[in-house]
């Protein structure tokens, strides 16, 4: 099982803002999940040490 992280995580884990992180969803450079009025994304975030660029 995975766990979600929200947009904040994301953008607080990379050192960017919430509006880089939405742009880059936009430009489709960061896969994520909609559910509801929220983007989700599966753990395991690029610069984790674990090599992934996206995820999966």
């Amino acid at each position: 099982m995975c766990a979600l992280v929200g947009v904040d995580h994301i953008a607080e884990h990379l050192g960017v803002t919430r509006d880089s992180i939405y742009r880059w969803i936009d430009r489709k450079h960061l896969p994520a999940q909609r559910v509801g009025w929220l983007w989700w994304f599966k753990e395991g975030v690029p610069g984790d040490g674990k090599g992934t660029v996206g995820f999966r």
